[in-house]
């Protein structure tokens, strides 16, 4: 029973680590032309491969935050009322942490 228990506990955190492997994260800050922070800022993010999307609005210090996001192609765009739309292309590589400043 003690090694049926050992081998479940090592297949479970090798799963845990597959899983972390083929994962990413992408955040960054959004602000105006002078530096300010821009709050409440759609910001968008698609993968190419799949066109499944998911948004988030910045906070109150203008950033964003898109954990656990498969390895791949991304599109990310960024929208504020009174400022021109951004989109960037961005590669999202194994264990990758971008961190992706805005400039409307």
């Amino acid at each position: 029973m003690f090694r049926v228990c050992t081998l479940l506990l090592i297949a479970a955190s090798f799963a845990a680590a597959q899983q972390a492997v083929n994962y990413g994260s992408l955040g960054g800050r959004v602000t105006d032309p002078s530096g300010a922070v821009v709050q409440d800022a759609a910001v968008v993010v698609r993968q190419i491969e799949t066109n499944i999307s998911a948004s988030r609005k910045t906070d109150g210090d203008g950033r964003f935050l898109f954990p656990n996001l498969k390895v791949g192609d991304y599109e990310v765009s960024v929208k504020h009322t009174g400022f021109q739309d951004i989109t960037r292309p961005v590669k999202l590589t194994v264990g990758a942490d971008f961190e992706l400043p805005f400039s409307l």
